[in-house]
């Protein structure tokens, strides 16, 4: 239960701050969604960021698009995140070793907690899969092992 209201007092105090930096409403309908290459993810995995800005102290929201076999190596970032499954399974182990008898499957619908500086790896391993990341930046992907880390390559 304790929990469920700091999740619940996060996603209130998102939504606060978010009304006091846009007061206009606005929508991003899946066609006006540019999906794009991301550099912290290995060819083939994509984002497209739905608003806010990763490099600043404010809410942001984007989502994240993975082939089926994806596999983003452990990894973690400094701010507690919200994952929706928006489509698909989304597979995640925590630790700073890819297991994939270690993951746990979710599926659409699912609303996943992240604490920040949590190692976690993900693994398309049913197919592919979208989810979306709700935070408070700035953030940044640091991962476990530098050879794991894709910009590095």
């Amino acid at each position: 239960m304790k929990r469920i209201c700091c999740v619940a007092a996060a996603l209130v105090l998102t939504a606060s701050v978010v009304r006091a930096q846009d007061p206009a409403p606005r929508a991003v309908v899946p066609d006006s969604m540019k999906w794009a290459q991301n550099p912290n993810l290995l060819q083939g995995g994509e984002t497209t960021l739905l608003a806010g800005k990763f490099t600043e102290a404010a809410p942001y929201a984007f989502r994240v698009r993975f082939p089926a076999g994806f596999r983003v190596m452990p990894h973690r970032h400094p701010d507690d995140r919200f994952y929706t499954v928006i489509s698909g399974t989304w597979t995640i182990g925590i630790g700073e070793t890819f297991d994939t008898t270690k993951v746990q499957a979710y599926p659409a619908g699912t609303v996943y907690f992240l604490p920040a500086n949590t190692p976690h790896y993900h693994y398309a391993k049913d197919g592919p899969s979208v989810a979306q990341i709700n935070a408070v930046g700035p953030t940044a992907t640091v991962y476990v092992r530098d050879e794991d880390d894709p910009r590095k390559r």
